[in-house]
């Protein structure tokens, strides 16, 4: 899994001709390079002609880069040149035409990815064409990417895939499904038998269960994790007792915790959790941790769990805060009466800021807590706090109706004046959805002020968009101003592979990073990690399974700095110790990144890649909600 990325250096063949591009060793340092760091400095720009206009050099590397960079911007204008390449004589080149025509994500680009593949005989390149007419075909054509040929191991892994891509914009049929299920054949490679699985999980109208005794069957003999997670988690909503009872003995027994947690999920979407008290305690015991919060997550949002005796002592006793938080809203939900005191009670004793926080979302799960959480937005506690009181405010006032009315008002006003991004965006959207009612209580001078003030694009917009409201005018559509610029000279100083540790609280987590395939991304996150931004922040999001995420300053996810960078998409995937930046929307990173537990693939098309973890996984897997980094530091690849 590990990959020995080497920055700035290519082997590609200068001259145009029959060789391909691993016939040759020339090797090019690529920011030194003016023209690459000229087609690098458009693609961050967004300038599609400029790119295009490389896309016939004479020199195979810059088309390379060129086609490359063009995946990124995803701009449907560019298929017709990027067709052209599909005939290059340079296999490389052929293959990153093939990426970016599929993340046009444009229906145009299926006719010439077909024609491609009536020609193409290298495996590697027909194995990108396949992925990409996945992410470009329509449901009339779906029947082209299924009859394609896929003899050799490198195709049926692009068939794979291509179905998985389709099926993520729920492009499938029952002829998609026996094909992903005949790939699942344990002969096939694990790439294969990944794309395979992941096709189960994430087509959203798939009927996995009118297939179940086949996918347990493919389960219980499938030696890889990913794998096996995947069509674990497919097995969610079945309710066949084979089924129920294979995902019950997963969920206790199966060596990998990761698996345990999708069998988990699995139950709780076939709804045979609620019945099993013994299994439940069994699951909020585990070991892993991230197992029994999801179990606690699982009994939280079902409504129909009995608590017994040992199960409402944990809500109280257990070791993990975020599981005791998650029992007891479950039991708030029950019986509001007895206890939310208890809560409370809880409450006045914690010192932990995330406890705190547990607790406020628990307490908001009930009745009767308004007043109790809006003591707690306005207070001098951490910011963490503070604003899971906001958020509990709201949900609990939604439920009961009551964020219109007299009581309320104050203090929906008071945080829309407040100048602080949580508070004001939950605000704006009250006030928004009640507009009649708050329309004559607005204060234009505070809105104004708000506007002055703030640094942050997004939450100056849509404060000047209620003002403008309130005055009668159409708001334009928004659109970030602040860009940062990629500092070039800082990359250009870097050595071939520059690396990272990550000094947490857990232990130490080391990166391999990725500047030739996000130059802008990795630069800025080693400019603030030399910088000492991220010294003493916390992991703010971990979800069981998925991601650990850091990089906000303020602690509760809202954080980060006042400017964007732009996606860049290489064509990296997202495998299991893969960092990603972290975003709200195209272009919109900043300082914000996150680490994956497992394979994540439907963010590959979507997210930045710019590093992966080389060791340290074990800590990745124990990081919980409140772990703080102490540090990060950059190395050379000399100096570790």
């Amino acid at each position: 899994m590990i990959r020995i990325f080497r920055l700035s250096v290519y082997a590609f063949i200068i001259l145009m001709g029959c060789q391909t591009v691993e016939s040759e060793n020339t090797k090019t340092t690529l920011f030194a390079d003016s023209v690459e760091l000229k087609i690098r400095e458009f693609q961050d720009s967004r300038n599609t002609p400029a790119i295009i206009s490389y896309l016939n050099n004479e020199n195979a590397r810059y088309r390379l880069q060129a086609a490359r960079a063009l995946a990124s911007l995803q701009d449907s204008s560019a298929v017709e040149m990027l067709e052209v390449l599909l005939n290059d004589q340079d296999s490389s080149v052929r293959k990153a035409a093939a990426f970016s025509l599929g993340m046009t994500r444009d229906t145009i680009a299926v006719a010439p990815i077909l024609r491609a593949l009536k020609e193409e005989q290298i495996p590697v390149v027909r194995r990108e064409l396949l992925e990409a007419l996945g992410r470009v075909i329509d449901q009339p054509r779906l029947i082209l990417l299924q009859q394609q040929e896929a003899s050799s191991m490198p195709e049926k892994e692009g068939l794979a895939w291509g179905l998985y891509r389709a099926g993520r914009r729920n492009v499938f049929d029952q002829f998609s499904i026996e094909i992903a299920l005949s790939l699942l054949n344990p002969q096939n490679s694990y790439r294969t038998r990944l794309g395979a699985s992941n096709f189960l999980i994430r087509t959203r109208d798939v009927d996995n269960c009118a297939f179940q005794d086949q996918i347990r069957g493919l389960s219980a003999g499938e030696k890889a994790a990913a794998v096996r997670m995947n069509l674990v988690r497919s097995l969610g909503s079945c309710d066949k007792p084979e089924t129920i009872e294979y995902l019950k003995k997963t969920a206790l027994g199966d060596q990998d915790y990761r698996v345990r947690v999708n069998a988990v999920s699995a139950l709780e979407r076939s709804a045979a959790l609620a019945n099993d008290a013994s299994l439940l305690v069994a699951l909020l015991n585990d070991t892993q941790v991230n197992v029994a919060i999801q179990t606690a997550e699982a009994i939280d949002r079902s409504d129909n769990i009995q608590f017994n005796a040992e199960m409402q002592s944990l809500a109280t006793e257990h070791p993990n805060q975020r599981v005791r938080g998650s029992l007891l809203s479950g039991l708030v939900k029950t019986d509001n009466e007895k206890w939310l005191p208890v809560v409370m009670e809880k409450y006045g004793a914690e010192t932990d800021p995330y406890a705190k926080a547990y607790l406020l979302t628990a307490a908001a799960a009930g009745n009767n807590a308004t007043q109790f959480l809006a003591e707690h937005i306005f207070s001098d506690e951490e910011t963490v706090v503070n604003s899971a009181a906001m958020n509990g405010f709201i949900v609990s006032g939604t439920r009961q109706d009551i964020l219109a009315t007299a009581a309320v008002q104050p203090v929906i006003l008071r945080a829309l004046y407040s100048n602080d991004i949580v508070k004001t965006f939950q605000a704006l959207t009250v006030v928004n959805d009640n507009y009649e009612t708050y329309e004559s209580l607005l204060d234009a001078d505070e809105l104004n002020k708000l506007v002055e003030e703030n640094e942050d694009e997004f939450l100056v917009y849509n404060v000047q968009k209620l003002l403008d409201r309130l005055n009668g005018i159409e708001s334009e559509e928004f659109a970030y101003e602040n860009k940062q610029e990629i500092d070039w000279q800082g990359l250009q100083q870097l050595s071939e592979n520059p690396k990272a540790v990550i000094h947490t609280t857990k232990g130490d987590i080391f990166l391999d990073l990725f500047p030739e395939d996000a130059p802008g991304s990795v630069i800025n996150f080693i400019n603030l990690a030399r910088s000492g931004y991220y010294n003493g922040i916390r992991f703010h999001r971990v979800v069981p399974n998925f991601v650990i995420q850091a990089g906000c300053d303020r602690g509760d996810g809202w954080g980060g700095g006042t400017y964007a960078i732009r996606t860049e998409i290489s064509g990296r995937q997202y495998e299991a110790g893969t960092v990603g930046m972290a975003s709200a929307g195209k272009d919109t990173e900043s300082t914000q990144w996150f680490i994956t537990h497992f394979p994540t693939h439907h963010l590959d098309d979507d997210y930045t890649v710019f590093a992966k973890v080389t060791d340290g996984m074990e800590v990745v897997h124990q990081i919980e909600v409140g772990d703080a980094i102490n540090s990060i530091e950059i190395f050379n690849s000399s100096e570790l």
